[in-house]
């Protein structure tokens, strides 16, 4: 019995004790269970964060809004909500969206900073959580944990708003690309007694420098020199670094990559102290190893932006997305559908002139087109390419209280206005040219080649939440945008600029080339007459006058006694003179209103002071009456110190070269506001050998300033500058001490520049940079201006109408640390930071969304499809 007992207690013992480790083991199995069902919906939070990072991304790099999506943000459905710690409803909280079994939270920032260089890019945060959320369903509110989630960022980058030399090198060449030309002096930023404008550059691949390259870099911003590859001095070429932390102090640097003593400050190895490694060079390649004193250098690529990406609803490209079908749709009478966009009258405008392409072939290439004048659409010394031609104006020139850009179609493309309405629903085909408003949205795209200058106009003040304009302008080509003189927002001058005018911005995207055409600076006003049969001049007649136009650019000079107009001109070859007169700004008209009368021939009227009237070619009269330029009479002699070369050096083939003070006549210094002079006939005399035609070779106002401000970007192929002719054609005039009697003494000699600075203030970002011979060939004319014109010799002419031009007083040198150069300040890029940091006072963007959210500088710009990190934030 004691033993029956003693067994039944082991065998409840053991069944305890079973059920014991049976307890263990449930609870095991049950807390692994409860482990995997966590550990996979941190890892299903992941996967929807991931796919969050996934979504913006997409919607950033194909979205017809491009970089300026944003997700409509989300207000918490209640105190409930389990996402209310994130869901404010306001600029800084997320969007919800519901995806599967769960949903994700985004949101896209972009916040830019003066000072903070990782503030230039667009930040994407991504929160994954488990379970959907239903406003409807209250069983899906209450607690749910917040430690329950998967947190990722990531960062994209515009990139062709962040450097004033960009080369993308879109199709990742392994080419060495080349920047500075051999034999120039090529200016990055620049240095004045208002700080440092800076000129970061960067390079997706191997830097060959050419030439003597001043770079100046503002390190308060971040600015900097940055290579994904080797960097690597033709002979010669050396780049001089001006850092703003050093004021005008400088250092050369002629280390290549391979040196050992490479140094990426770029400051002199011995003043390197200790603390000196904890600094960032502002110099840097792509090697993984470290500089000489320890700083790193590893510059990656950054792939660049595609214009041509296509939107994944429409399967259009972003651009005809937001003009082609920005309109509204309707029916016409068949009963088709069309959208209103497609002739213009869209909130973005587009302009479908796919006849403007010029396509380039084994046979024909742009650069060989551009660099050989006297081949296809070359009139003389003007290039004239086909392409729709876009004047930027302030002004509102229909009288609808809005500012308006005038668009000229060429001959071969009048059709594209086909379709198209005015504001009074007049149809405009056929018509040459065309009054707009700028797009509501900001967005111009034109299938062909676009032409381009002029001012931008001011915000709308009076409608800062919907605007009826957009001051901010993205202007896009599918094929070359041709940049034909000043793109101006500044109003004032350039050192100290109207902050207003910041509020405008335009960016210049081509597919194929961006291209400054020099040529068109002076360029005849209406069409390109036809040159004459040598090819070297233009001919007035009766039935034709010539006009050019032109405008002054802010600049950091004084006119003094200038400008001036300088002609090359001469007479007919036949017995008899040439009378003319010169008209500017007549009558009081301008290029905006285009005054049909200014383009007339009617012969001038007594007491107009805009004009010169009855200026005499090949009269060996000496006492003709003619009005100067502050109106008052003056004698042919009083003008020409007594005549001290033959009236023969007026007559063809001989040539004068003139120049005529535009001080006191109606020209305009005021930055934006187009000038015009005409030549024409003066038919009211009458000479006994008989009145001949006019002849003009050359027409310019000098100096002269060009400034672009813009942001610029040639996704396939080169930023490029067309040289042009030399502005005095005569191989024979070189010698200083002997010119030819009837040049004027400031007239550059043949091989000297025009008094014209070209100044890119903005960005530029190319794939590729033109071959160093072409860029040579513009550097030459367009590079530098020289110390002196001319001679200072007994002038030809009466020495008040023509004095020896000297620079010097109003333009720095090339190299303001070397006294010993006597060039002065040509061609400069120069970056604007507002591109990267769009803000007119640090909490003030100057584009931002409904909700309040800050926007790049112009509308739906392009972003890069990489993105530059991707994980966990930090």
């Amino acid at each position: 019995m004691n033993r029956s007992g003693q067994t039944l207690i082991m065998a409840l013992i053991i069944m305890f004790l079973l059920a014991f480790i049976g307890g263990i083991f449930i609870t095991i199995v049950a807390r692994n269970m409860s482990r995997v069902h966590r550990s996979g919906q941190t890892l299903s939070a992941e996967y929807l964060a991931e796919a969050g990072i996934k979504y913006a991304d997409s919607q950033l790099t194909y979205s017809e809004d491009g970089a300026d999506w944003r997700p409509v943000p989300t207000s918490a459905v209640s105190a409930d909500d389990p996402d209310a710690k994130w869901l404010t409803g306001g600029a800084s909280g997320f969007s919800r969206f519901s995806y599967g079994g769960g949903r994700f939270l985004v949101r896209v920032t972009y916040d830019p900073k003066s000072g903070d260089p990782m503030s230039k890019y667009i930040k994407i945060e991504s929160i994954g959580r488990m379970g959907t959320v239903d406003e409807n369903d209250p069983t899906t509110m209450g607690t749910q944990s917040e430690r329950l989630r998967s947190e990722k960022v990531a960062y994209k980058s515009i990139g062709i708003t962040d450097y004033a030399r960009f080369v993308t090198n879109k199709d990742r060449r392994s080419d060495e690309f080349s920047l500075g030309t051999a034999g120039f002096t090529t200016n990055f930023g620049e240095y004045d007694v208002n700080g440092t404008k800076g000129a970061p550059i960067r390079v997706n691949g191997d830097l060959l420098w050419h030439g003597k390259s001043n770079i100046w870099l503002n390190s308060s911003r971040g600015d900097g020199v940055e290579v994904a590859g080797d960097i690597r001095h033709d002979q010669g070429a050396a780049v001089k670094v001006n850092n703003a932390d050093a004021t005008e102090s400088s250092s050369i640097n002629t280390m290549d990559t391979t040196r050992t003593d490479f140094n990426s400050f770029p400051d002199d190895t011995s003043t390197v102290t200790s603390d000196m490694a904890n600094k960032i060079g502002d110099y840097r390649d792509g090697r993984p190893d470290a500089d000489v004193v320890g700083r790193p250098r590893s510059i990656t690529r950054v792939d660049p932006p595609l214009l041509d990406a296509l939107d994944n609803g429409s399967g259009l490209s972003r651009y005809r997305d937001l003009t082609r079908n920005s309109g509204s749709w309707k029916q016409d009478t068949n009963n088709e559908w069309y959208n209103t966009g497609f002739y213009g009258q869209g909130n973005g405008l587009y302009i479908n002139n796919p006849n403007d392409v010029q396509t380039e072939s084994q046979l024909y290439t742009l650069r060989s087109n551009w660099t050989q004048p006297g081949g296809q659409y070359w009139s003389g010394p003007y290039y004239a390419p086909p392409g729709i031609t876009i004047v930027l104006t302030k002004d509102d020139l229909n009288g609808d209280d809005k500012p308006d850009m005038i668009i000229t179609s060429d001959g071969d493309s009048s059709s594209v206005w086909n379709g198209w309405l005015d504001k009074d629903g007049n149809s405009l085909s056929g018509q040459e040219r065309v009054v707009v408003p700028y797009p509501k949205n900001g967005v111009i795209f034109a299938e062909g080649n676009v032409r381009i200058r002029g001012m931008l106009p001011a915000a709308d003040a009076s409608n800062p939440t919907d605007p009826r304009w957009s001051s901010q302008v993205t202007v896009v080509s599918g094929a070359t945008i041709y940049v034909e003189g000043s793109i101006l927002k500044y109003r004032g001058d350039a050192a100290n600029p109207n902050t207003a005018d910041a509020n405008s911005a335009i960016s210049l995207l081509a597919t194929d080339y961006v291209c400054v055409n020099t040529t068109q600076f002076f360029a005849p006003m209406r069409e390109v007459l036809m040159a004459g049969a040598s090819g070297d001049h233009f001919e007035v007649t009766p039935d034709h006058a010539f006009w050019i136009n032109f405008d002054l650019a802010p600049h950091d000079y004084l006119y003094s006694n200038e400008p001036s107009l300088y002609v090359r001109q001469t007479s007919a070859p036949d017995a008899g003179p040439s009378y003319i007169n010169m008209l500017v700004n007549y009558p009081n008209g301008d290029l905006y209103k285009f005054n049909e009368t200014a383009h007339s021939d009617t012969p001038w009227s007594a007491g107009n002071s805009n004009l010169y009237s009855t200026y005499p070619l090949a009269d060996p009269s000496a006492q003709v009456k003619y009005t100067s330029a502050d109106g008052a009479d003056a004698d042919y002699n009083d003008y020409y110190a007594s005549q001290k070369y033959p009236y023969a050096y007026q007559k063809y083939p001989n040539w004068e070269c003139a120049l005529f003070p535009l001080t006191g006549t109606s020209i305009s210094t005021v930055p934006g506001e187009y000038n015009s002079i005409g030549f024409q006939l003066d038919q009211n005399y009458q000479a006994a050998q008989g009145m001949q035609d006019y002849y003009i070779s050359r027409a310019a106002v000098l100096p002269s300033d060009i400034r672009i401000e813009a942001l610029i970007y040639a996704q396939n192929y080169s930023f490029f500058v067309i040289p042009g002719e030399w502005f005095n054609p005569d191989p024979n005039d070189t010698n200083p001490e002997n010119r030819p009697p009837s040049v004027a003494n400031s007239w550059p000699l043949y091989g000297q520049p025009m008094d014209v600075c070209i100044t890119i203030f903005g960005a530029v970002s190319e794939n590729t940079p033109a071959p160093v011979g072409d860029s040579a060939a513009w550097m030459e004319k367009w590079g530098w201006i020289p110390y002196q014109y001319g001679t200072d010799a007994a002038p030809v002419y009466h020495s008040k109408y023509n004095p020896v031009r000297y620079t010097s007083d109003y333009r720095p040198a090339l190299d303001p640390n070397d006294a010993s150069d006597t060039r002065r300040k040509g061609l400069t890029f120069v970056y604007d930071g507002l591109l990267s940091a769009p803000l007119t006072a640090p909490s003030t963007p100057i584009r931002r969304d409904a909700y309040g959210r800050t926007l790049p500088i112009t509308p739906s710009l392009p972003v890069s499809p990489q993105m530059l990190y991707f994980g966990n934030p930090t």
